[in-house]
């Protein structure tokens, strides 16, 4: 009996040791669109509880004015939402022999926006361009101003904008590689001036692609991937300050092939990002995805780096900080199907890890209560709600999609309000 006893008390101690995992829901759930697709890039919590949505339609009806081209050109569009969701205004942008987009944006502390509107001939992106647009806080376009092609995200740090990305160029002989990346990040001033454009060199890897950027104490920090000469992939960060120099480069190895997708600024001038670990799946051809984040201090140091995986594959798409400014808080599709062709929503799964990247709690989504969705991103707005977004299926055709956002209620997580 003393035996047993032992045993139960253990197995008790063990429970009580696990991350605490309960079951979640979206509510409040908004959906903007037409008839045809709508692809969202980016969302913005806005200090009113609204939102600004940036993307992009081929819809000449529903929620779009102004509307440029007929199917099934894409235009670049982008809303504002009051904060129950309702649309103040949107601004459709596009040329008949274009397709454009809306990949970025930031508010400004006017009450102005800075959008990033990408435009490109065909599928494979030829003849690219970047443009950005301010625009005021009634919807109006105050101006437009060339940024470099193929710039991919933007950041502000109130007096200027950043904005990063990434070119391809000839490979140098003898290269193992078809072509060369180099990326660069670029600061212009709010009337769209260039103040500074730097290509970036860092020691760890010889092609470099990064695609997100956001403003820190003393500069930016950009995150992507490169690529060693022996095409090991790496996840890459990169500060610079605000004259353009390069503070420090980190390049993230692991036992698999490393992509960093996005990240956020946290309050002790670092930054914690999420990307993904690719690896091949046992008696299959096709490579699955490890959930993987980091984080790492203001001098790049890193402060934990952990890998996830719940189900058969787990792709992270959002990351924000935890409430009490060490931790932070993730959101991952899980996918059970093995279905490769399109990255529909089988699960959802939210954790908040602590400061030293341990999970403290979780909770899990299995039925959304919508059709078919895939997520495009996390935020948390300015009363602490966390808010997600990404795309609802219209029907069973794919590439026919509204964009949606939710309120996430999560019992389980109660440093959430």
């Amino acid at each position: 009996m003393k035996k047993r006893t032992t045993i139960l008390a253990l197995c008790l101690a063990l429970l009580l040791c696990l991350p605490a995992l309960s079951f979640a829901e979206f509510i409040n759930q908004k959906t903007y669109g037409g008839s045809h697709g709508e692809y969202i890039y980016e969302a913005i919590a806005l200090p009113d509880g609204g939102l600004l949505v940036l993307a992009n339609s081929r819809s000449d009806d529903g929620d779009l004015t102004g509307r440029k081209n007929p199917s099934p050109v894409y235009d670049a569009w982008a809303l504002r939402t009051d904060a129950s969701g309702e649309i103040v205004w949107d601004i459709v942008l596009g040329d008949a022999d274009t397709m454009d987009e809306f990949m970025s944006g930031v508010a400004l502390p006017d009450g102005r926006f800075a959008l990033l509107r990408k435009c490109f001939t065909d599928a494979q992106d030829d003849n690219e361009s970047s443009e950005l647009v301010i625009v005021s806080a009634d919807g109006a376009v105050e101006l437009t101003a060339a940024l470099p092609a193929r710039t991919l995200s933007l950041a502000t740090d109130g007096e200027s904008i950043y904005g990063t990305g990434w070119r391809a160029t000839d490979s140098a002989p003898g290269s193992e590689f078809d072509f060369d990346y180099t990326s660069f990040v670029v600061r212009v001033d709010l009337t769209g001036a260039i103040q500074w454009e730097k290509d970036l060199e860092v020691p760890e890897v010889t092609r470099l692609q990064l695609e997100h950027i956001v403003p820190v104490e003393g500069g930016v920090i950009a995150a992507g991937r490169g690529y060693t000469e022996d095409r090991t992939a790496l996840g890459m960060l990169v500060k610079m300050s605000g004259a353009g120099d390069t503070l420090w480069s980190r390049g993230l190895e692991g036992e698999d092939a490393t992509y960093l997708e996005g990240l956020t600024a946290m309050p002790d001038g670092g930054a914690a990002a999420f990307g993904r670990r690719s690896f091949k799946k046992e008696g299959d051809d096709w490579y699955s995805g490890k959930g993987f984040a980091t984080r790492v201090d203001a001098e790049g140091k890193t402060l934990w780096a952990k890998t996830f995986l719940r189900d058969d594959e787990t792709e992270m798409k959002g990351i924000v900080p935890a409430l009490d400014g060490e931790g932070v808080v993730i959101v991952s599709e899980t996918n059970t199907s093995g279905d490769r062709q399109w990255p529909l929503l089988d699960n959802c799964w939210f954790l908040r890890l602590d400061g030293t990247g341990e999970i403290v709690e979780e909770a899990f989504i299995s039925d959304i209560g919508a059709d078919p969705t895939y997520l495009s991103g996390l935020l948390r707005g300015p009363d602490g709600r966390l808010i997600v977004y990404g795309a609802a299926l219209k029907g069973d055709t794919l590439g026919y999609e509204d964009i949606f956002t939710a309120e996430v209620s999560l019992p389980a997580i109660a440093e959430m309000p």
